[in-house]
């Protein structure tokens, strides 16, 4: 019986560092995987879309020459749109490729902003940085750039659009996301309409018909604009780089 003791303290002794390296091994387990999903998401977080990159590179360049070259061609494109809306009432087929439009969204739109808002933009368009679009087959992939006080960051929407053979179009979100995350579309939509009625703005297509994917109205406004005047897509048609669109515009004076 003498013997008992010394036989039993060494065990639990070797127990009592067994128990606490393996709770040490666990702690460090958890805090590395911990550092592993924060490190993964951080870089999710702040990848750039390809396409985006390629454009900043595009648009964005010391050359002079290529420089004019797409303000003209975003000149253009708008002179193209211009003469289309505001024109003498009639059918109208337009076509853009993905370039046009992104010169113009590179050259164009900050001017345009800062033009129709007075005495300045609304922050959240005071803090849009670059926008790009890429057309595929039936559906358009929309990038762009948000400057926060203390972030900043690239959204992308996938927008599918097709039209009906009545007539009406469908265009639906399929997904938003911050980087390379996924992001909830339920509140991003509920935040631009929020900043529509707080600014007293008219959107077409209407956010819910995006967010459920429920027809459009192919008339803008379905009312008319205060001169009568009433725009209507007759046919759209995205291609691989290039969009196809026939409109309709009507003046609804007797």
């Amino acid at each position: 019986m003498t013997t008992t003791p010394s036989i039993l303290h060494p065990l639990r002794k070797l127990r009592w560092r067994i128990g606490w390296r393996g709770l040490l091994l666990t702690v460090l387990g958890l805090l590395t995987a911990v550092a592993v999903a924060a490190l993964i998401f951080y870089f999710l977080w702040h990848a750039r879309p390809a396409f985006w990159k390629q454009a900043q590179a595009q648009y964005h360049t010391d050359d002079a020459q290529q420089l004019g070259r797409q303000v003209d061609q975003a000149v253009l494109t708008e002179q193209k749109v211009i003469s289309s809306l505001y024109g003498q009432p009639g059918r109208y087929t337009l076509t853009f490729t993905d370039a046009d439009l992104n010169a113009w969204l590179a050259h164009r739109l900050h001017d345009w902003i800062e033009h129709s808002f007075s005495p300045k933009p609304p922050p959240m368009l005071a803090n849009l940085g670059s926008v790009v679009v890429q057309i595929h087959e039936d559906r358009l992939l929309v990038a762009l750039a948000y400057t926060h006080k203390k972030w900043e960051q690239v959204f992308t929407a996938d927008f599918t659009i097709l039209q009906r053979p009545d007539g009406q179009l469908i265009a639906r979100a399929n997904r938003i996301l911050g980087g390379r995350l996924s992001i909830p579309i339920g509140p991003v939509a509920e935040g631009l309409e929020h900043f529509l009625r707080e600014y007293d703005l008219e959107i077409w297509p209407p956010l819910s018909a995006l967010r459920h994917g429920t027809p459009l109205d192919p008339r803008y406004p379905p009312n008319g604009w205060y001169d009568g005047r009433r725009w209507t897509i007759e046919a759209i048609k995205l291609i691989p780089q290039k969009v196809d669109l026939t409109l309709n515009v009507e003046d609804q004076h007797p």
